[in-house]
């Protein structure tokens, strides 16, 4: 797929590049895993394809040969010269860069996490342009996966540096958005310094590629990892990322052939490659402290009223013995009426016991216990300063705390109770019963002789029993206040 397109120039104001070795700093001394320097003298190359020379390779019938480097300056005697005469949508036969032993690519995926790739370019005909010229240069790895983008167009104005990266949210399959930029426009009568540099940080949309021209940063993009990892053109590669280990040169049909620059083009000289896994930068270095300053203001108001009661009680309860029986009646002796009767000597029966009160009643309670707690704290203050900045020396610190607590609001007002009682308890004794009536004698009229006739005499009455039990539990009654008001905490860590 070629998404790239000859009529994307923007806006950007040109850069002007009459520009030093600024950049000594960025290019300070890094300790590289690998790094591969191709300068194209002979020897090793020689004169013509650049197919199987020094770890090179391309197979195709492209206009991309080992060149005079015809006198531009910086160059050597020999150079890679590339035209767009003959162009292509393929990959796999254009020219490949001699590859690093160590590729570069986010863990488990390359030996190491930073790519470098720089070169020198400049037009084969310096004081003219050539019509339609565009070729692009990649970091590859070895198979047309490429992993970044540049194009470099001949136009009116001068060479043109246009930069493509990808963005891609994802999920699988989600099309992928191919962004191009104009970085710069540069004099093409005068060769330029091109330098990628590519961090491979792991996970989705987040590896950095930064652009660099004459040792000046130009632009800073990102990977076109998230094209690997969920554009559906990836399906067939099982979507997964590529190890970079080498550069990509070729001109592709989409962005336009030019068959008028066969034999020109551009030239390419002093290639370098390198990986490495750059250490983590060390921490900043420690800072004095002057005179520091730390200030807290803490102002109290509330106010907590408690009522707060607890009652337990095993009293009020009465245990009452039962009321014995009534005794029975004392049997009767009758004479009949008019008769001449003799009841001398009969006897009446005597009278029942009353009936014994029942046992008194019992009653047994349990434990009564009741608790009354209460706990305030109004207006607690932690203040912590830390000044654990990984900072030097501390020549002055100052920390002020001002607190105010005095407000009438400030109040807290408790009433705690808690009663317990086993009092109230009533035992009561039973009574007995009643004792019977005695037997009566009644003699009828007539003539009867009720002598020696005796009745019975009464029942005794029942016996009552002792009075009734009361057992009561413990009862217990406890109460408590537990107030804190205003307090405050000062903390100093250095």
């Amino acid at each position: 797929m070629e998404i790239m397109s000859k009529t994307l120039h923007s806006s950007m104001p040109a850069l002007a590049f009459a520009v030093t070795l600024f950049a000594a700093m960025f290019f300070a001394t890094t300790a590289f895993a690998d790094s591969v320097s191709v300068n194209f003298e002979n020897p090793p190359y020689l004169l013509g394809t650049v197919n199987g020379q020094d770890g090179w390779s391309m197979t195709g019938p492209y206009d991309v040969a080992v060149n005079s480097s015809l006198g531009t300056a910086g160059f050597g005697a020999q150079s890679l010269r590339i035209s767009n005469a003959v162009t292509s949508g393929s990959f796999g036969d254009w020219a490949f860069a001699k590859p690093l032993t160590n590729a570069a690519g986010e863990s488990g995926v390359g030996a190491e996490n930073r790519y470098e790739a720089q070169f020198d370019i400049a037009s084969a005909v310096p004081g003219s342009e050539q019509t339609d010229l565009q070729v692009s240069v990649s970091p590859d790895d070895g198979n047309g996966s490429r992993m970044s983008y540049l194009r470099f167009e001949d136009d009116a104005d001068g060479m043109h540096v246009i930069f493509f990266d990808v963005t891609n949210p994802g999920p699988l399959p989600t099309v992928s958005s191919f962004n191009g930029t104009d970085i710069a426009t540069l004099n093409r009568s005068v060769p330029h310094t091109i330098k990628f540099v590519m961090d491979f940080v792991d996970g989705p949309g987040n590896d950095v590629v930064e652009i660099w021209i004459d040792g000046v940063l130009v632009h800073t993009g990102t990977s076109w990892e998230d094209y690997y990892r969920f554009d559906p053109e990836q399906t067939g590669n099982g979507n997964v990322l590529f190890a970079i280990d080498t550069l990509i040169f070729q001109a592709r049909s989409g962005a336009g052939t030019a068959p008028g620059t066969l034999g020109n083009g551009f030239l390419f000289d002093n290639v370098e490659l390198s990986s490495s896994t750059p250490p983590p930068p060390p921490p900043p270095p420690a800072r004095n402290v002057n005179s520091t300053r730390i200030s807290i203001n803490v102002m109290n108001r509330g106010s907590i009223d408690n009522t707060t009661q607890a009652d337990s009680h095993t009293g009020a309860n009465t245990a009452l013995g039962s009321v014995g029986g009534l005794g029975g009646s004392g049997g009767n002796v009758t004479s009949g009426v008019g008769g001449n009767e003799n009841n001398g000597g009969a006897s009446a029966g005597d009278g029942g016991d009353g009936g014994a009160g029942g046992a008194s009643g019992f009653v047994g309670t349990g434990n009564a216990s009741a608790d009354a707690v209460s706990e305030n704290d109004l207006n607690g203050t932690d203040a912590e300063v830390d000044v654990g900045c990984g900072c030097g020396d501390i020549n002055g610190l100052t920390v002020e705390l001002d607190v105010d607590n005095d407000a009438r609001g400030n109040v807290i007002g408790n009433l705690t109770q808690a009663r317990g009682r086993t009092g109230d308890n009533h035992a009561l004794g039973s009574t007995g019963g009643n004792g019977g009536n005695g037997g009566v004698v009644d003699s009828g009229s007539g003539n009867e002789n009720n002598g020696g006739a005796s009745a019975g005499t009464g029942g005794t009455g029942g016996t009552s029993d002792d009075g009734g039990t009361v057992v009561t539990g413990n009862a217990n009654s406890t109460s408590g206040s537990f107030n804190l008001l205003n307090t405050t905490f000062l903390r100093v860590r250095l």
